[in-house]
């Protein structure tokens, strides 16, 4: 009975806590488990449930979507949920909806220290090759994908948020994101010019910005 725009939401959400609670800094055995097949689940279960109302799918994210709590409640989030949390806060975007554009660009910022993990989660969702560079475009490439499936914007421009008015904040919302409590376990430190450049790449949908 949800509607689909808060299942999109929820269901990137709480993709964004699978794969942000499997590379914090603060992620253990225990909760890497747990978030690996929260990701497989929530990687293969969004589309039905979005597109086809299907219950079986449904009840496999509701599942996906508890074991990612329980993963992030052991080990934190990252840096995605820091912009999201400043750019919905102030511009109105429910929180799923905020983490579900970051969460891409999140990724190929952490993926210089962390390569490694989202190599991973990759070959766990289908890649089959052993460079990982290439592992997290495949990975950005999926959740790009499923974006799309779930009619996600793939940007904040695209989410409806005005030039200008965002560019206004950023310096801000780089200056206080530093000693937000997701970024103190996000597995890479950032700077407050890195910060801006995260912030720019999520508005503009352009990767080539992040430092």
């Amino acid at each position: 009975s949800m509607p689909k725009g808060v299942l999109a939401d929820t269901g990137l959400d709480a993709l964004t806590h699978a794969i942000e609670s499997y590379v914090s800094g603060m992620a253990n055995d225990f909760s890497r488990g747990i978030s690996l097949e929260a990701i497989c689940l929530l990687m293969k279960y969004l589309p039905p449930a979005y597109q086809e109302n299907n219950p079986a799918a449904k009840e496999h994210i509701h599942y996906a979507a508890t074991m990612a709590g329980l993963a992030f409640s052991n080990s934190a989030n990252g840096i995605c949920h820091t912009v999201a949390t400043k750019v919905g806060g102030f511009f109105k975007l429910t929180h799923g909806r905020g983490n579900a554009i970051a969460l891409p660009y999140s990724i190929q910022y952490n993926a210089k220290v962390v390569g490694d993990l989202f190599t991973t989660i990759s070959r766990a969702v289908g890649y089959s090759g052993e460079d990982a560079a290439k592992a997290t475009d495949y990975l950005i490439q999926r959740i790009r994908q499923l974006q799309k499936q779930l009619d996600m914007p793939g940007s904040y421009r695209e989410g409806g948020i005005k030039e200008s008015a965002y560019n206004e904040k950023i310096k801000e919302f780089a200056l206080t994101s530093r000693t937000y409590p997701t970024t103190m376990t996000n597995p890479r430190a950032a700077t407050v010019e890195e910060f801006e450049s995260l912030y720019r790449a999520c508005y503009q949908g352009d990767y080539s910005l992040i430092k």
